[in-house]
């Protein structure tokens, strides 16, 4: 049998442990990153990361344009998967110095929901998400450049602008963000 593409995009990380889990975000076992990826996905632990500095201002990023999934897409700040038996918040804050390259402070779960999108015809995410706020400093930057195409800093109209325009953004950010951004109305981060 061939090896498919999402098979050949992921390389030797096909078989990396990750959670599988119910609607209700209780555990269900085992997966691998392949098998959950795959058509039709597997519903699996994930988080997003919004970091925000002192002004107020949100990191968001592009994409690496070789990951497996959404490659040069603009997204939040970081977002991945718990390792098994990792609390999604170490996890957060354990991607945030790998694909960023420095430390933030501050973590709040303020939202959770499950989605599910297709990637062409290459994959699939089906996911219960944590999504976190933080704080974090500008000049402490340092993106993994497998992980990270480019970054910008914008306050949230400007975030609110780019996922009304034209330029590729990820589902998952244009799902969690207003309803991220209403409940920061009420709680903001700084």
């Amino acid at each position: 049998m061939a090896e498919s593409e999402l098979a050949r995009r992921l390389g030797a990380r096909v078989d990396e442990p990750l959670e599988l889990v119910h609607p209700d975000g209780t555990g269900a076992g085992l997966g691998t990153l392949l098998g959950a990826h795959e058509a039709p996905g597997q519903l699996h632990r994930a988080f997003s990361v919004h970091l925000f500095d002192a002004e107020g201002r949100v990191l968001v990023h592009r994409r690496a344009a070789d990951k497996a999934l959404w490659g040069g897409f603009w997204t939040n700040s970081c977002c991945s998967h718990p390792r098994p038996g990792e609390a999604p918040v170490d996890a957060a804050a354990r991607r945030v110095r790998e694909e960023l390259g420095a430390e933030a402070a501050g973590f709040v779960e303020r939202l959770h929901h499950v989605y599910r999108a297709a990637f062409e015809d290459v994959g699939v995410e089906h996911e219960f998400v944590h999504v976190f706020t933080g704080r974090f400093a500008p000049e402490r930057l340092a993106p993994a450049p497998g992980e990270v195409d480019g970054v910008r800093w914008l306050v949230p109209e400007e975030v609110d602008a780019l996922l009304a325009g034209d330029e590729p953004t990820t589902p998952w950010f244009e799902l969690a963000w207003p309803r991220l951004r209403a409940a920061l109305e009420n709680d903001p981060v700084v």
